[in-house]
């Protein structure tokens, strides 16, 4: 029970070429989306900033959402995450883009390798998977999400299907 809005959508695209020039893989992506939904449905929790800080580390000072969940769809090959935005200097910062009609994304905040492909792409080896911040400019362009509001029965199964068949952005105000 916490005041705060939810939103869900798509976190990352594997193997596609994404904005940073990087494909991440499904062979290495994805067994740290289930090691990071493990902590997620920890005690502790997992939590984001909005904007990537410069270094690993989570500063409490910063913090704007926690991570609900996270899934990845074999079928589709995308990640798709639930978020709810804080009540903490950050997070008001980015109820307000949602209030205002703006977008929100989210891009990975990680560590690892690169292997230059002789196409000029390059090849991400992930080794670290940390959390997901929300970002104005996100490496996966597809995690710029829509949004719509949840009738007041909440019924989260009610979330709409654009016509490029994303998942839309839930909100959920109590």
């Amino acid at each position: 029970p916490y005041d705060g809005i939810i939103l869900e959508g798509e976190f990352a695209s594997i193997d596609t070429l994404n904005n940073n020039n990087r494909i991440y893989t499904e062979d290495n992506y994805i067994g740290f989306i289930e090691i990071l939904k493990k902590q997620i449905h920890s005690p502790k929790g997992v939590y984001g900033e909005l904007e990537h800080p410069k270094g690993y580390a989570t500063d409490s000072n910063n913090l704007s959402h926690k991570i609900l969940d996270i899934w990845y769809d074999r079928e589709k090959k995308k990640v798709f995450g639930i978020i709810m935005l804080l009540n903490t200097p950050k997070g008001q910062i980015a109820q307000e883009v949602i209030k205002s009609g703006g977008q929100l994304a989210v891009s990975a905040r990680g560590g690892g390798s690169e292997i230059k492909n002789g196409d000029g792409s390059i090849t991400a080896v992930l080794k670290l998977l940390i959390t997901f911040d929300i970002v104005y400019h996100p490496g996966f362009g597809s995690s710029i999400v829509e949004y719509t509001k949840l009738n007041e029965n909440h019924n989260f199964e009610e979330a709409k299907i654009n016509k490029k068949g994303k998942v839309s952005l839930c909100i959920y105000e109590p």
